[in-house]
């Protein structure tokens, strides 16, 4: 148990900047850190229940507009920005066209090119005006669950691709250490957080179908672009693994704003 507990904990100061407190007779090791990456889910699920807090008390005093520029800005911090950097350090690498060697030396680089702002800008303007979209009775879903997917579509992204880079990286420990039940568990964590939802959130019932295609979309079109950079540069980073995550939650955002 208190193992379990550690791995939550490791997964859960990866992706934020909550704090979690581990139980120190253990340190961790790199099993934990493979192991950990079963719990990304969950880690979504509690990302999303703030962005839900977020959005219901901005709700009380601001427009739709207003709540969702709160909720993304939310959705930036809580994280770190760790996502959105990965994806700028990825488009500035890939979009160089340059040898595999120089692509993965540019997303090393930590200074921002044009590529890279240029994929910041359209990806939080796009995700705004999704959000914007997003403001029927399904908004809280969909707050709830486009961080759950996201981090869902991680878990494959390490798992199942090599570690592109023979150095070290913050995401070489999980890649090398995580595998095919890791993907396993993380996926049944999803059904099972979505099954709880559907339960006990008597409102999904009506706008589940949405919601599960939006999730089966954006699985479906980060598997596809985790597994098209790793044919490029042999593998994924850190970055790309950050890079995967905004795509999922692009992709979940843009399916749900059409059932709007």
């Amino acid at each position: 148990m208190r193992r379990i507990w550690n791995a939550f904990c490791d997964a859960l100061t990866l992706l934020t900047i909550l704090p979690c407190p581990r139980f120190t007779s253990l340190p961790p090791g790199a099993a934990d850190l493979g192991h950990s990456t079963c719990f990304f889910p969950l880690v979504g699920a509690v990302v999303g229940a703030l962005l839900v807090a977020v959005d219901a008390a901005a709700g009380r005093f601001f427009t739709t507009a207003a709540r969702s520029a709160l909720v993304l800005a939310a959705a930036v911090y809580v994280n770190g920005g760790l996502h959105l950097d990965g994806l700028a350090d990825t488009c500035d690498g890939l979009f160089s066209h340059k040898d595999r060697e120089r692509v993965l030396e540019i997303m090393r680089d930590s200074r921002i090119g044009a590529h890279g702002a240029t994929a910041l800008a359209l990806t939080l303007l796009l995700e705004f005006a999704f959000l914007c979209e997003a403001a029927g009775p399904l908004r809280p879903y969909v707050l709830f669950f486009f961080p759950v997917v996201g981090r869902q579509a991680m878990v494959p992204a390490i798992s199942l691709h090599g570690y592109a880079r023979s150095g070290p990286g913050l995401g070489r420990g999980y890649a090398l250490q995580a595998g095919r039940p890791e993907v396993g568990r993380s996926f049944l964590l999803t059904g099972l957080l979505f099954i709880c939802a559907y339960w006990l959130w008597p409102g999904l019932r009506q706008g589940f179908v949405p919601v599960l295609l939006a999730a089966t979309g954006a699985l479906l079109a980060a598997g596809l672009f985790a597994r098209a950079v790793a044919a490029r540069l042999g593998g994924l980073t850190g970055d790309v693994y950050g890079a995967v995550n905004q795509a999922a939650e692009l992709v979940f955002l843009l399916v749900a704003a059409a059932y709007r």
